[in-house]
């Protein structure tokens, strides 16, 4: 299943919190969602001139679970043309943990070349559960 959500377009998602779910963050407000799903929310902030120049997006990964995920998915970024690039992304996750910017291989600046970022969108998404004791 692709989902696509066009930059620009803010959406205002109320939140759920149980006792054992982490809290919210002060900075929580700046951060656009794209899907929350297995446990896994996926937000973005879309940058105007990352570099001084171009447009960029950084994306932010939150287990929501208690235990530590897989997760395995494409970032698709499109121009105003539709014109795509494909970003792979894969790693894992500690129980409530996160994952942003350049040191997870989050942030992208996909057309360097001056043209603008239309859409940002996501396919192939997995989640797995990873095994309690791993080595």
């Amino acid at each position: 299943m692709m989902r696509w959500l066009v930059l620009g377009v803010w959406m205002l998602v109320g939140t759920h919190h149980g006792w054992a779910q982490p809290k919210e963050r002060s900075t929580d407000w700046a951060w656009t969602p794209i899907i929350t799903h297995d446990g896994l929310a996926i937000s973005y902030i879309f940058y105007d001139e990352a570099d001084n120049e171009n447009n960029g997006v950084v994306i932010k990964l939150v287990n929501q679970n208690a235990h530590a995920i897989g997760y395995r998915f494409k970032v698709i970024f499109r121009d105003g043309d539709r014109n795509a690039v494909e970003k792979q992304v894969k790693g894992e996750i500690e129980g409530y943990g996160a994952r942003t910017g350049t040191e997870d291989g989050l942030f992208w600046i996909p057309f360097p070349d001056g043209r603008s970022i239309g859409e940002v969108g996501l396919k192939g998404y997995k989640v797995w559960r990873l095994p309690a004791e791993r080595d």
